[in-house]
């Protein structure tokens, strides 16, 4: 999970890493290993190491023996071990979208956005169709608070797969990114009709009712997100910097004791805003 923050309120995306993809045939299909992280989560890793670098011993252009090997770190956490052997990959198998994709996760997950994004333009120049890419760069162009080029991103996405109250939330949040709130009210009456229970739609339509001054309409979309088992930390971040804004300061202090107590790292950020002096003089940066 990534908070992104919005002037004094925080959003949070949500990523995956993905199955290898081990073949290509047709653009926007794909091959893999059939290897999820949660189904190998209880195999010895590092056994399957040891396999796949004398794989690659045996045969050193095996491109994916390597794109595994890079798999297999960042399914560890070991996502700066993973760069080299998926750099490899991508070397021995420029036009791979698999080694591309996983190379661009790996990078995001570094926070070298840049290096991700150019990746993913690899892959959806050699696959078009790829959704998976797709997302993943929509999603880094949110990171890179690129509100201007997320929009037509998850707008595209969302014409060729399913509508989720997930990709909802992160078109809205693009629109209020990108300031051009009036198009995010549109998005947000749609999604809310559809979704109208969902905590991550709830919490985005409370970062827009914020942005449009509407405190004490957002103060309750943040507090139904945390009693629908809304993401908590950063709802509860979002409740006491809008009850600041509703002139309601017990109320915030009441949310930052619940964060130092859970030692959530959003803690901090609400501690500068209550004690670090003017409330909109705070601007706190991303966190991963």
């Amino acid at each position: 999970m990534r908070y992104i923050f919005h002037g004094l309120l925080v959003f949070t995306v949500i990523f995956f890493l993905q199955t290898p993809l081990l073949a290509q045939d047709v653009p926007g299909t794909a091959v893999s290993t059939g290897m999820s992280a949660h189904e190998n989560s209880g195999k010895d890793h590092a056994a399957e190491v040891d396999r796949l670098r004398q794989r690659i011993a045996n045969n050193p252009r095996d491109w994916v023996a390597y794109n595994e090997l890079g798999f297999y770190f960042a399914n560890q956490g070991r996502n700066a071990d993973a760069v080299a052997p998926l750099k490899r990959a991508v070397e021995l198998a420029p036009e791979a979208p698999a080694a591309h994709l996983n190379l661009a996760i790996v990078f995001d997950r570094l926070g070298s956005f840049a290096d991700a994004l150019s990746e993913t333009d690899t892959v959806l120049t050699l696959a078009p169709a790829n959704t998976f890419a797709l997302r993943e760069k929509c999603e880094l162009l949110v990171l890179s608070e690129d509100g201007r080029d997320a929009v037509p991103c998850f707008t595209r996405l969302l014409k060729i797969v399913p509508e989720t109250a997930d990709l909802d939330s992160q078109l809205i949040y693009s629109f209020v990114l990108y300031q051009d709130l009036d198009p995010a009210r549109e998005a947000a009456d749609k999604a809310q009709a559809r979704f109208p229970n969902d905590p991550s739609l709830i919490n985005s339509i409370g970062v827009l009712l914020f942005s449009e001054g509407r405190y004490k309409d957002a103060l309750k979309n943040f507090s139904r997100t945390l009693e629908l088992g809304g993401r908590t930390d950063a709802v509860r971040y979002n409740l006491a910097v809008t009850s600041l804004q509703c002139n309601d300061r017990s109320a915030a202090i009441e949310q930052y004791a619940v964060l130092k107590t859970a030692g959530s790292s959003l803690a901090k950020e609400l501690y500068d805003i209550l004690y670090g002096g003017m409330l909109m003089s705070v601007r706190p940066k991303a966190t991963r």
